[in-house]
């Protein structure tokens, strides 16, 4: 069918559905009463009604309707098209008369009605016919032989369980299946009930029927769990057996059984099994992490499979104690320079669990190689392991880099603010790059974990004054620019006055990308002062570039649009006061003076517009400082700029901008 004739066909059903009969108002089933059951009843014998609105009717009936729908609806049992929807009405209905209905309609249905209504008196769980359902299940050419053995197992009464149960025994061999299908069904009932007894004989019964079927390891799981701590020995008869498929089942039911008794017994089965059931053991273990099984579990560490070597690895993360430490350092020291090892990932993930270890670990590091005592120092970390600071900066200052790596790592989650000072000690004496990397971000991330954020760089402040060292004061000076607090501002600016000449250019640097405009005057102070081009260059830049930062937010995000804040003004006047008469130093104020939208701003770009070198710049300078201007005193001093930008102009796009701001009112008061 081609598309459209599909949507046209979902169009009519769906108008079918909405369209009202016989005085029935269609509306949301939660907004319907049993008030409403007459006239769903007359939808439902109206000939004109569409089969649509018969099954919308009921859908409501199954939801609102009374006993008096019950004769109409039972006449739609056999309909080809109604007969699922009548049956949804009487099983849900909780009248007797519903099963009466359901019962009275039995000799007149042939399949597959007839299956239909035997598994609605089974949901039902209708005792009243058991008679008409037993004599249905002993005649295999009934059509509903099957269902009917399942309904009699849901209903469950001692009379519905002899016909279930003699199926399942001796019955013909195309219904054993069902019938010990229909044992787990009365099994579960019979537990809902607290009959327990009853219920394991049925689940034993239904244990028996064909091998690896899905009912027959249903009625092994049940036969289990309804014994309860009684139920372990027919687990371990489970994981014994040579069907793969019982031993999975057995591992699922080892992590539902609640006896406290299942763990030792599944330990003490660990030494008897072959590798497969020993992983699966060792995984329901894991799981259930009973305590005291760790010294059944530590032998197979070192078992000849190496499955099963990384499946108990694995479970003493979960099982394990202080016992199991030493069996996990072997293990990572087995292949110290394979990483990524099944094996030693394992025991490593198990270390980083294990609880009260600590202190076992501390004692094997330093005792460890240099690829254990990485993997190990990144474990204290991840563990958060208190007290571990010394033993992790003795492994930060070790000459082999990953071990440096790992051990910084692992500081920044375990040092303490109190701490910090020994810390950059170790830090600024790192020389590799790569490790020094590591060791400023350990620093700035324990630097974060004081509460005051204004003080964060004051014990990188006080080292940078007593070391010595130019690659280390880089690196102070590198970790409180990325703090950016007013403690760092301060010592940065004072590093620019550095003896040492790469100190005071890495503060500069630092300086011009600031985040906020505070290093501005110490910027003014070098552009007004230095005799070196390049910090002469970069200092203009970082006064226009902190200073416009701090011009378009007036300071604070809160005062967006408003006229910029006098200090910016006056930052980049004293600048452009400075500036040399050299293209470059010109084109640089003129970037930052066209972000300063008021009067004083056209002030100080007015002289630029008679400057043939800058003049261009100036001009696009000049515009986007008037587009941005909001207060009527500045638009009122832009009129007379934009006529002399429009007059004089060479360039007629920027001609046309002009007149465009003039035409526009944009300068008017």
């Amino acid at each position: 069918m081609k598309p459209f004739f599909l949507f046209l066909a979902a169009t009519v059903l769906l108008t079918s559905l909405a369209a009202p009969v016989s005085g029935a108002t269609p509306r949301p089933s939660g907004l319907l009463t049993a008030a409403e059951t007459p006239a769903l009843i007359a939808t439902l014998r109206n000939p004109d009604a569409s089969i649509g609105q018969k099954a919308v009717a009921c859908q409501q009936l199954a939801i609102v309707g009374t006993t008096e729908a019950i004769p109409a609806v039972s006449e739609l049992l056999d309909h080809p098209q109604l007969a699922v929807q009548a049956r949804n009405v009487l099983e849900n209905m909780p009248d007797p008369a519903a099963g009466a209905a359901l019962r009275g309609a039995l000799p007149r249905l042939r399949p597959p009605y007839l299956g239909g209504v035997v598994n609605t008196l089974g949901i039902r769980r209708d005792s009243e016919s058991v008679d008409a359902l037993s004599e249905l299940a002993r005649n295999p050419s009934s059509g509903a032989a099957a269902e009917s053995l399942l309904a009699l197992g849901r209903i469950a009464s001692p009379k519905a369980l002899g016909v279930v149960r003699a199926t399942a025994e001796g019955g013909p061999a195309e219904l054993k299946s069902v019938a010990a299908e229909g044992c787990v069904l009365a099994a579960e009932a019979l537990l809902a009930r607290g009959d327990r007894s009853a219920a394991i004989a049925l689940y034993d019964l239904a244990s028996t029927s064909e091998p690896a079927s899905p009912i027959r390891l249903a009625a092994h799981r049940g036969a289990i769990l309804a014994r309860g701590e009684a139920g372990i020995p027919r687990l371990l008869e489970q994981f014994r057996s040579p069907d793969p498929s019982l031993q999975q089942l057995a591992a699922r039911v080892a992590r539902e059984l609640p006896s406290a008794a299942t763990g030792p017994a599944l330990a003490s089965e660990l030494a008897k099994s072959g590798p497969t059931v020993q992983i699966l053991i060792l995984s329901a273990l894991s799981d259930r992490a009973d305590s005291g099984l760790a010294p059944a579990v530590e032998p197979l560490a070192a078992s000849p499979n190496a499955e099963v070597r990384v499946a108990a690895l694995q479970a003493l993360g979960a099982l394990g104690g202080s016992s199991s430490v030493p069996v996990l350092l072997r293990a990572l020291e087995s292949k110290p320079e394979s990483v990524n090892a099944p094996e030693v990932e394992a025991a490593a993930s198990s270390l980083g669990h294990i609880a009260n270890a600590d202190a076992t670990i501390l004692a094997a590091l330093p005792k460890s190689s240099a690829p254990v005592r990485a993997q190990l120092s990144s474990i204290l970390g991840y563990r958060n392991a208190k007290g571990a600071t010394d033993a992790l900066l003795i492994q930060a200052a070790d000459l082999d880099p990953n071990v440096g790596k790992a051990a910084f790592d692992a500081l920044a989650a375990v040092a303490t603010i109190a701490e910090l000072p020994k810390v950059i000690q170790v830090a600024i004496h790192r020389t590799d790059s790569d490790v020094r990397d590591r060791a400023e971000r350990s620093v700035y991330d324990i630097c974060l974990k004081q509460n005051d954020a204004s003080r964060r760089s004051e014990p990188l402040a006080q080292t940078f004054q007593e070391t010595p060292s130019l690659t280390a004061r880089a690196s102070l000076l590198q970790i409180m620019a990325m703090l950016g607090d007013p403690a760092g501002s301060k010592a940065i600016a004072l590093a620019c006055e550095d003896l040492a000449p790469e100190t005071r250019d890495t503060a500069l640097r630092l300086l011009v990308n600031w985040p906020d405009a505070s290093p501005v005057p110490t910027l003014l102070k070098i552009f007004k002062s230095t005799p070196n081009e390049v910090h002469r260059t970069l200092a203009l830049r970082g006064i226009v570039t902190l200073s416009t930062l701090w011009a378009s937010d007036g300071g604070t995000p809160s005062k967006a649009g408003r006229r910029p804040p006098a200090e910016a003004v006056q930052w980049l006047s004293e600048a452009n006061a400075a500036v040399r008469n050299q293209v470059d130093e010109k084109k640089i104020i003129l970037s930052g003076l066209g972000d300063l939208n008021c009067r004083e701003g056209l002030r100080l770009l007015q002289p630029y517009l008679d400057d043939d070198a800058v003049r261009h710049e100036a001009e696009l300078a000049t515009l986007r400082a008037i587009k941005g201007m909001t207060a009527a005193e500045d638009r009122a001093a832009a009129a007379s700029v934009l006529e002399k930008i429009a007059t004089l102009t060479l360039d007629p796009d920027t001609r046309r901008q002009a007149k465009e701001a003039l035409a526009a009112g944009a300068a008017k008061p």
